[in-house]
């Protein structure tokens, strides 16, 4: 059986790396918020692995912690959730099979990685709070996004061996 390949399954799976790019962004934000809301609070008493700066009286010092953030690090992270735009963008740009196989590394690694990190704060928060939240987020539709881009990875090589799409 032969089906001639649409654009709508790279479209689907443009739109999908996207929802998948919102929800990492969805869970940075949450653990910003919480990271904010901890320091805030002065929570000297949770512990977890990350370096903090503390006030003489031993409580987390916020106002440190917050302007003067690692500036290294703070640019690693942005620059590594920045990535979460290149699955979709190489759907909606090329019809290749070649890039459909790009977006699906690219986006395996960025929803393995993400969905580690949540792990890594459940366990060092003792919460499963981050874990639901990058299975939720992002788990979820990089799953549908992924069994998409297989589809159009698919459809490209029906495209490439018959001769009918290039690019």
């Amino acid at each position: 059986m032969l089906t001639i390949p649409t654009h709508n399954n790279r479209l689907a799976a443009a739109l999908a790396w996207a929802v998948t790019a919102i929800g990492i962004m969805a869970f940075a934000v949450v653990h910003l918020f919480s990271s904010v809301g901890e320091l805030a609070a002065g929570d000297s008493s949770h512990q977890h692995g990350h370096d903090h700066a503390h006030t003489d009286d031993g409580h987390l010092d916020a106002f440190a912690e917050l302007t003067n953030p690692n500036s290294g690090m703070a640019w690693f992270v942005a620059f590594v959730y920045t990535l979460s735009v290149v699955p979709p963008l190489l759907a909606l740009a090329f019809k290749a099979r070649a890039a459909g196989i790009a977006a699906l590394v690219a986006g395996a690694f960025l929803v393995l990685g993400n969905i580690a990190d949540g792990c890594t704060h459940a366990l060092d928060d003792k919460a499963a709070a981050p874990l639901l939240v990058a299975l939720i987020a992002i788990g979820l539709p990089g799953l549908l996004a992924a069994a998409l881009t297989v589809r159009w990875i698919r459809e490209a090589g029906v495209a490439e061996e018959i001769g009918l799409e290039r690019r």
